[in-house]
């Protein structure tokens, strides 16, 4: 094996490099943002970046905790940290964890992960690139911790993604986190609503019809929107049919129907008493899938973020995740020739379902 690795770190305003001999950091040099100006620099004999940006994450721990293993939930999709909570059984019985903990720099994923557990969850309040970037191993013991990267570090994302797009992977999503977390299967896992997530969501909604209305879910961070007039079609439609509707939105570009200011919890809990959910395909429809005993989901897929309606569809579809059920989720390819056609698919399956019910 050849003695010399070179750590490259190339993203933004970023260009460093780290030479390593036999696994020691010799110098590390190159070009970084900081403070608004660039600085170039050559260190000599340096703790290594991994180390180094391990070191900031502590820092956000207890300084007497006695956490045997942190997963730093790098990811930044909603819906790929919140799988981690169908793999945590397997995980701790792989690495006989005793006392495990939570850190992203999203501190939206506490409320997600408190939804399934009481693992504990820390907020690294640092930029997410100053951190992620230097991680370039899954599992890493220090300082007597062990830190995971979920699910893969940042550049084997990157390289995965290319690799996509390009056509030459064509495995799903969630065969790739098995096999970065080193899992062969999923466990099962069940979401649950604290008393005072309900009551605070209820409060929030006051004026709105719970024993009938839909839930729209119609944004997504790296998926295609659909204009918002298609989904004031679907709106009136179903005020007719006599329902009320609740937009989820963060945007305020949807002029119709119900809507406020929500947790993920408070939102997730408020679509588990829609009699319909309409969703545009992101990590929160996963989540919204996840709910048991619900009426019927609709997810749409759009472009995303390169990758086609298609192909995005092959990579992401629900039928492999752990918590999809067949009997009341429902996913529409939607292209600008036959968006029209889906929504009214979707309307005739939300009304006809609640005559049945």
């Amino acid at each position: 094996m050849w003695p010399f690795k070179k750590i490259r770190i190339n993203a933004c305003d970023r260009k460093e490099r780290e030479i390593r001999f036999l696994g020691i950091p010799i110098f590390q040099y190159g070009c970084r943002k900081f403070d608004g100006f660039k600085e170039s620099y050559l260190k000599i004999f340096p703790k290594s970046f991994e180390h180094k940006a391990l070191d900031k994450i502590i820092s956000f721990l207890p300084k007497d905790n006695t956490y045997d293993h942190v997963w730093i939930v790098r990811t930044i999709g909603l819906g790929e940290s919140h799988l981690l909570n169908y793999m945590m059984e397997e995980l701790v019985t792989k690495w006989k964890v005793k006392n495990p903990c939570f850190m992203s720099h999203r501190v939206v994923y506490k409320d997600m992960f408190g939804l399934y557990n009481a693992i504990p969850f820390y907020h690294i309040k640092i930029k997410y690139l100053d951190y992620a970037l230097y991680l370039s191993t899954r599992n890493l013991k220090y300082k007597g911790q062990w830190f995971h990267v979920h699910h893969c570090t940042y550049d084997e994302s990157t390289v995965w993604r290319q690799r996509k797009l390009e056509g030459k992977d064509k495995t799903h999503a969630t065969e790739t986190y098995k096999k970065d977390a080193g899992i062969k299967k999923f466990n099962d896992a069940a979401l649950r609503f604290p008393e005072d997530v309900k009551k605070s969501t209820l409060k929030k909604v006051e004026g709105l019809n719970t024993d009938k209305f839909i839930f729209f879910a119609p944004e997504a961070q790296g998926a295609k929107r659909i204009n918002a007039d298609q989904w004031g079609v679907l709106f009136s439609k179903l005020k007719e049919a006599g329902f009320d509707v609740f937009v989820n939105t963060v945007s305020g570009l949807y002029p119709y129907g119900r809507s406020a200011r929500l947790s993920v919890a408070q939102a997730v809990y408020l679509a588990s008493l829609a009699k319909g959910i309409v969703a545009l395909r992101s990590g929160f429809s996963e989540i919204l899938c996840a709910v048991r005993n619900r009426h019927e989901l609709h997810v749409i897929y759009t472009e995303f973020r390169g990758f086609s309606t298609t192909d995005f569809f092959d990579t992401y579809t629900l039928v492999n995740y752990p918590f999809y059920n067949p009997d009341n989720t429902f996913e529409h390819k939607v292209t600008s020739k036959n968006k029209d056609d889906i929504f009214n698919k979707i309307f005739i399956e939300i009304r006809d379902h609640s005559v049945k019910s």
